[in-house]
């Protein structure tokens, strides 16, 4: 497959895990952390476990692209959610600490998936992968708990929070750097 074909994958990975993330919100607001990050994780696992199986193109569409980004959509939202439950003060400094997780696992899965790769080959190397991750998301479910009781009554959008400046021009920048950083992946390749 050319470079263009392969960045649809992680290109629809992004675009589902952001357009999710609007309606998981919701939820959140609804019904709390726990049943909602304890389904993500499982279908998070499920899309490695399935990924292992991949052999087609629109296997990895399916597994990775969009199962993968709906469920990673949902347990970023819902970890950034409980956040704000716990620290008023210093909250960005704990968003940045809790975000400094991904990048751990930016440098670490490579490290281990590059020996297993070569070691154990693709199905065994993405099972691992998943069994690692399976791990970690049992040891953040077990540890991520709402705090403030749930106050919505409705899982819509609520479009008056784009009057605050602040939140507007965050969604903007956030947009702007998934779409940018996607669109540079894609020409790159």
């Amino acid at each position: 497959y050319t470079g263009t074909q392969i960045a649809w994958i992680p290109g629809l990975f992004v675009f589902s895990s952001s357009v999710f993330a609007l309606v998981v919100g919701g939820l959140f607001d609804k019904y709390g952390a726990r049943y909602i990050l304890g389904t993500a994780s499982l279908t998070y696992f499920l899309s490695f476990i399935l990924l292992a199986r991949c052999t087609e193109y629109w296997h990895f569409i399916l597994c990775l692209g969009l199962l993968g980004g709906l469920s990673s959509g949902t347990i970023i939202t819902v970890a950034n959610g409980v956040i704000g439950h716990w620290f008023k003060e210093r909250q960005g400094m704990a968003s940045a600490i809790a975000m400094m997780g991904a990048a751990l696992g930016g440098i670490t899965f490579p490290l281990i998936l590059n020996p297993l790769l070569e070691k154990v080959g693709w199905v065994w190397a993405m099972q691992g992968l998943a069994f690692i991750m399976g791990g970690v998301l049992a040891i953040g479910n077990i540890l991520c708990k709402s705090r403030v009781r749930a106050t919505s009554t409705s899982i819509m959008i609520d479009l008056k929070c784009f009057k605050d400046s602040r939140f507007a021009w965050l969604t903007l920048a956030a947009f702007s750097k998934r779409t940018l950083s996607s669109s540079i992946t894609q020409v790159l390749s």
